[in-house]
């Protein structure tokens, strides 16, 4: 897959890229997952979640859903099935993703 997009309000919140084999290559700065988006390197046609779970601990949440996309990284399919884990925290009465994974699985 290519770089991922991140939701953190950190200004360089890294998070997994795992390749188009689903083998983790790097942690990608918040700016450049936006840049890829912003620019067109990374382009979504469609995308549905289809499995969703939160568990709330206080001021921290972790998020895990799954989901099918098809997409293209650099021109290159990318499309597939990922899971994704996000740890939340609220700050000053804000949520924001302080963590983020994101793996590729199945074919």
């Amino acid at each position: 897959m290519g770089r991922r997009r991140a939701n953190s309000s950190a200004h360089r919140k890294p998070f997994s890229n795992p390749d188009s084999r689903g083998k983790s290559r790097s942690l990608v700065p918040k700016a450049d997952a936006i840049d890829d988006v912003r620019s067109g390197n990374y382009v979504v046609e469609s995308m549905a979640l289809d499995e969703l779970s939160v568990n709330v601990y206080r001021d921290t949440a972790v998020v895990f859903n799954s989901q099918q996309e098809k997409s293209k990284y650099n021109g290159k399919e990318n499309s597939g099935r990922y899971h994704f884990t996000n740890v939340w925290v609220k700050r000053e009465g804000k949520w924001q993703v302080v963590a983020s994974h994101g793996s590729r699985y199945g074919k």
